[in-house]
């Protein structure tokens, strides 16, 4: 795919996105994502968040914002907040399956969502370990 193709293939999925709603968009594509190559087509890089829902790619729930969390289907601002809540509460959520823990979000609802969530290992950091062995000092 050319360039200019790609720019519009992307402009095409964020249309979509803004019209229908990210989860209608992601149906109209199939459940495919977006067009191969559409990624190196976006100005600065890697994109999250939202966006990144309109190209396929799943939400990390350690770093998304209000914003991005009320993208989802059947989650509104009051259920986005609740979830922001849990995640400070927590520190950090290690599992999809922690949402469970938050008001108005029952098996079904986490059925629905799970496709489009994920969890990520933070970027350069070492998973905590239970022994205190990777305390500092004597």
């Amino acid at each position: 795919m050319a360039g200019q193709e790609r720019a519009l293939a992307l402009g095409l999925l964020v249309l979509a996105g803004l019209a229908w709603g990210v989860p209608a968009a992601l149906r109209a594509l199939g459940g495919r994502g977006a067009p191969e190559g559409v990624v190196e087509a976006v100005p600065g890089g890697p994109v999250e968040g939202w966006e990144g829902l309109l190209l396929g790619r799943p939400l990390d729930l350690n770093r998304a914002t209000v914003q991005d969390l009320e993208a989802l289907p059947g989650v509104g601002p009051a259920t986005a907040r609740r979830i922001l809540e849990l995640r400070a509460r927590r520190g950090r959520l290690s599992s999809v399956d922690e949402l469970l823990d938050v008001r108005g979000i029952g098996p079904k609802t986490l059925s629905r969502l799970r496709p489009y969530v994920t969890i990520r290992e933070p970027v350069g950091r070492e998973p905590p370990r239970g022994d205190g062995a990777g305390r500092r000092g004597p």
